[in-house]
């Protein structure tokens, strides 16, 4: 899951993000673009940090909010009570699948693509495209 922080002190950042799901395995990483790794910088001028996790995470309203009560985080890839629809996008083709129901209401369709992602929000509708 995605994770938009700001740069300054953006190690602590992960470390918090990770203790705070420590129960869920949770792994983070910078998210990095070219050959030599250096940090992949949103439009923003902030960092994204990629959380894996091994286990569920629990309540997502909850830990949205914890996310997001976190000095130095800007914004988080859940999207939740946003969206009903997601559009996948890949290397065999592109597809429609429904959303779980804690993504409902706001946007009517979601694109989403591998690698980094960039925003584009339009008043009930929210389109990712490669950035």
């Amino acid at each position: 899951m995605p994770v938009e922080i700001v740069p300054f002190c953006w190690e602590f950042t992960l470390k918090r993000l990770e203790m705070l799901f420590i129960k869920a395995g949770c792994v983070g990483k910078l998210r990095t673009v070219g050959e030599n790794g250096e940090a992949y910088v949103t439009d923003n001028g902030n960092y994204i940090i990629d959380l894996y996790f091994k286990k569920d995470m629990g309540d997502l309203k909850a830990a949205s909010d914890a996310i997001l009560r976190l000095a130095g985080v800007v914004e988080h890839g859940m999207f939740i009570d946003m969206a009903t629809t997601v559009t996948v996008a890949g290397n065999l083709g592109c597809y429609l699948a429904e959303i779980f129901m804690w993504l409902i209401d706001m946007a009517t369709t979601v694109i989403v693509a591998r690698s980094p992602l960039r925003i584009v929000g339009f008043p009930n509708k929210f389109t990712f495209t490669n950035g």
